[in-house]
């Protein structure tokens, strides 16, 4: 082993002098070289810059997380949708915050203008046509006042009511068409006897009680009763003549006298349904008679 001088190559490391390679023990400037071998057989001199590499990795990654945090802390807070931060230096320039609210003077608010070509037009809207009734009332049954009677309709000659049915006095008009339905009878036992007894009683008794009229296309029509009228001249039909909306009148006499007051009971539409055939097709047989007998 010789002693040389040494350059500034750390202990440890391998130098090369003369074509030889040897290997420095001790600290430079006081060290040995130990010959290791010629200079063909010298393995190769490590790089310094390559051993440093791990600590320069090592500081950029501490310098980046350092700018990291420093952003999050300097970033300003989120207050929310709508927000706005403004800029820095900007708060200077805000205007002064007043004391109250400027005084508001009313302004009266322009008519719309009416365009001339969405004018009404004097033409009125045409109702839509009513569903023709093509039917005529066949039957009345009243349970409260015991009737049950098959119905025809008057012909217009007739001097005097036929027994064993009612009669709709074909002035007025069918169920369902919206107007007055006109029925009379006889006051006898059989026939509208037990509606001038009913009607007897206090009004409660009749009062919302249901009739049901069948028609000739097998349809049934439910009134009740609203009002009851006593004692109307003979030839009066005011009650039904100053009637509003569908209704159905019964007519009977309260005594033997074609001329003497009459009874006229009130009732109004509540639901209409369908029926058999035989419920809405009696047998019907009107007789001639006197005085309902």
């Amino acid at each position: 082993m010789s002693k040389q001088p040494i350059d500034d190559t750390p202990a440890g490391e391998e130098t090369v002098r003369c074509g030889r390679c040897y290997q420095i023990l001790g600290s430079s400037g006081d060290a040995d070289l130990v010959f290791l071998r010629d200079m063909h057989a010298c393995p190769p001199r490590k790089h310094h810059f390559l051993g440093r590499v791990p600590l320069i990795l090592t500081a950029l990654g501490a310098i980046l997380v350092f700018a990291g945090a420093a952003s999050i802390l300097m970033r300003p807070p989120d207050l929310g949708p709508g927000s706005v931060v403004l800029p820095s230096g900007s708060l200077g320039t805000m205007p002064p915050l007043v004391a109250e609210f400027p005084s508001f003077t009313a302004v009266p608010s322009l008519a719309p203008t009416l365009d001339p070509t969405l004018a009404p037009t004097d033409s009125p809207t045409m109702a839509p046509t009513p569903t023709p009734i093509n039917h005529t009332v066949t039957r009345i049954v009243m349970t409260r006042a015991r009737v049950d009677l098959p119905v025809i309709t008057a012909p217009t000659n007739e001097k005097f009511p036929s027994c064993d049915v009612a009669e709709r006095m074909a002035y007025y008009g069918e169920p369902g068409q919206g107007g007055v339905v006109y029925l009379y009878a006889h006051a006898t036992h059989y026939m509208f006897g037990g509606l001038l007894a009913a009607s007897w009683q206090p009004n409660s008794y009749l009062l919302g009680a249901q009739i049901q009229i069948y028609t000739s296309d097998s349809l049934v029509y439910t009134y009740a009763v609203t009002e009851i009228d006593r004692h109307q001249a003979y030839n009066s039909f005011a009650i039904a003549n100053n009637m509003v909306g569908e209704a159905l009148l019964l007519q009977a006499c309260e005594n033997n006298d074609a001329t003497g007051p009459k009874l006229i009971v009130v009732a109004r539409p509540v639901s209409v349904t369908s029926a058999t055939y035989a419920a809405s097709h009696p047998h019907t047989a009107p007789r001639a008679c006197a005085h309902g007998y």
